[in-house]
């Protein structure tokens, strides 16, 4: 669920107001974690067009800088109104 939820912020960003849905999520995990460990969450936006978002996403423990998860997470823009299109900004 993090992956959605901190890509899908990570796009909006840029592409407020845009309705987006997931066209692809996928994660790998690499090493576990104790409950209260802490870790940092960097998510990055490879590239966002017209009609499709493309992100990554890591998760390192603080501790060690160790990778514990690494994900992938495409999103396509949906259709807007043409009556909603003056409320959206220059991003789309």
């Amino acid at each position: 669920a993090l992956v959605d939820i901190v890509t899908s912020r990570a796009v909006a960003v840029t592409h407020k107001n845009i309705p987006m849905s997931s066209t692809d999520l996928s994660v790998s995990y690499f090493l576990p974690t104790k409950i209260g460990e802490n870790l940092i969450i960097t998510a990055t936006v490879l590239k966002a067009g017209r009609t499709m978002a493309f992100t990554e996403i890591e998760f390192r423990r603080q501790v060690d800088d160790a990778l514990i998860a690494k994900g992938k997470h495409n999103l396509a823009f949906l259709p807007i109104p043409q009556d909603q299109m003056e409320n959206l900004g220059p991003y789309y």
